[in-house]
């Protein structure tokens, strides 16, 4: 007869057969041998020893089922706090790595390694002692860039986008600051501040400032045909913003997603991190095609008012059979619309999402293309049955968006401010959108045909001859021009060589100025570079 258990055993591991109290022990030995603390790293001790853990799970040094050790056994042996050693066991849980039950000890969950890799693949030897927090998972999610095809650069100009400002010729995306309104939107900002209310300071409601939810629904409703309620919508700090949240609600690492080819960067590379299966799906005339997919695609990522990058508008009728495909799939579509406002041949067509009968479209718009990219406003629109999952992920995230802000922002909308704003810019941004093209006709006709639609603050050019986008690209971003190549947009569908222009900040003397520069920079070889 065993002789009795210690106190630490009896409250953890209970009476098991030898064996498994033999591989218990084994599990706990290996564990403890790995897990080395730097004293001196600024890293917390919390944070590199539940590092040391998640690799252990990851390479399957410690399989499904395995008991972790104490909380004792690990205060003990790293000569660290027992509350300290608590919080490693709370962070594993609330991960998912680890199950704790009263009475039977903390154990490595069933396929708990999948939540970092898909499968119990080794990591990299160079991290078997990282202490960087969550190492083993940032390493692995830089590696899946690695399984992009070849043409598509890890450097893309998404980092170097970030860095812009409108003093920079063709910026993409940026819009006419020097056209903002300063002084009615400052009036704005002093008013919130200056009748803030205690309530209006404490909110801390994950969806929003309510009486902005219910502005943006009745503009959204007469200006884009979105058919929602105040309750659907969910203001966040842009479009990316939108789309990364709607990942964390929608998908597990592994899933399959689709998004157009070619596609928005930030989109493409949100899916990456996340560790999702992406697929590109090609582009025709009438937009994103419908999908060679009978299920398992847990989203669709489309720009269907003006296709980015190549700036085209989806026809009604791909609206139409790309909704009724979403339905026989039960997979949903994340419509990015993010520069409707700005059209200018005539009136956009509806949104996707007001044509959706079936609640499979998650819709997100931006007040940061219209007034400006530090704003940091946007709004999601969700289908009734998903606001409560939104809701509580967005919780855990950042909380809540700021409440002055929302507060100048329903003014400004409320008092007629929003609306001029729109209309001057549109009359602005049509004049340097044609601008733009006569400059490109005229002055680079032999090399590039412009082929998107009038809208949005950007436009697409597509090379006439072959040439070298990327290096073209450097070159001009060298003389402090930013024109990104367009083969950097495709994933799967063979590149098309081009560029991509912004036309929104840049006025008449600084669109001629660039031109000439570009001549300057490209020369004659510009039309046949390989």
């Amino acid at each position: 007869m065993n002789g009795p258990l210690s106190i630490d055993e009896s409250n953890h591991f209970g009476a098991q057969p030898k064996p498994r109290r033999r591989r218990a022990r084994a599990s706990r030995a290996r564990l403890l041998e790995t897990l080395v603390i730097n004293r001196q790293s600024p890293v917390t001790v919390v944070d590199q020893v539940a590092t040391g853990i998640e690799h252990l799970i990851v390479t399957g040094g410690l399989k499904s089922g395995d008991l972790l050790p104490s909380t004792r056994e690990l205060a003990r042996t790293l000569d660290i706090g027992r509350a300290t050693a608590l919080s490693v066991i709370a962070r594993l849980s609330a991960e998912g790595f680890v199950e704790t039950r009263v009475g039977s000890g903390s154990r490595v969950r069933e396929r708990s390694a999948d939540l970092l890799t898909g499968s119990a693949a080794p990591a990299p030897s160079s991290l078997k002692r990282s202490h960087v927090p969550g190492a083993v998972a940032i390493q692995q999610q830089v590696a899946l860039l690695d399984t992009l095809p070849k043409h598509v650069s890890r450097s893309t100009s998404l980092m170097d986008l970030q860095s812009l400002s409108v003093a920079t010729p063709f910026a993409p995306g940026m819009p006419a600051i020097d056209q903002f309104p300063y002084h009615s939107w400052s009036d704005f900002c002093a008013k919130s501040w200056k009748h803030a209310t205690a309530a209006l300071l404490e909110t801390r409601d994950p969806a929003g400032y309510r009486p902005l939810r219910e502005a943006l629904a009745g503009y959204l409703a007469s200006a884009r045909g979105v058919r929602c309620t105040a309750d659907q919508i969910i203001i966040v700090s842009g479009a990316q913003h939108a789309f990364d949240l709607t990942l964390r609600v929608l998908t597990q690492p592994g899933d399959r997603v689709l998004i157009e080819d070619p596609g928005f960067l930030g989109a493409r590379n949100a899916m990456v991190s996340a560790g999702l299966n992406l697929r590109g799906v090609p582009l025709d005339e009438e937009g994103v095609m419908v999908p060679d997919d009978n299920g398992g695609a847990k989203l669709l990522y489309t720009t269907p008012s003006h296709q980015y990058p190549m700036g085209r508008t989806m026809s009604l009728a791909r609206r139409r059979a790309l909704l009724e495909w979403a339905r026989r799939t039960s997979c949903f579509i994340f419509e990015d619309d993010y520069s409707s406002e700005f059209r200018y041949d005539g009136k956009p067509l509806p949104s996707l999402q007001g044509s959706d009968e079936y609640s499979r479209v998650i819709y997100a718009g931006t007040f940061n293309k219209i007034m400006f990219p530090s704003l940091r406003l946007g709004y999601l629109v969700v289908p009734e049955e998903l606001v409560d999952v939104f809701l509580s992920i967005r919780t855990w995230s950042d909380g809540c968006p700021p409440g002055v802000i929302q507060a100048a922002m329903l003014q400004f909308i409320e008092r007629g401010a929003f609306y001029s704003h729109i209309r001057r810019l549109r009359e602005i941004y049509s004049a340097r959108h044609s601008l733009l093209c006569e400059l490109i006709s005229q002055r680079m006709g032999l090399m590039l045909s412009v082929i998107s639609d009038p809208a949005g603050l950007n436009l697409a050019a597509v090379a006439k001859r072959p040439m070298d986008d990327v290096a073209l690209s450097r070159r001009a971003r060298n003389a402090n021009i930013v024109c990104p190549p367009l083969s950097q947009y495709f994933v799967h569908v063979e590149p098309q060589r081009g560029f991509q222009f912004g036309f929104a900040s840049s006025n008449e003397a600084q669109m001629k100025a660039a031109i000439d520069r570009l001549e300057v920079v490209w020369g004659q070889g510009a039309s046949t570079a390989a």
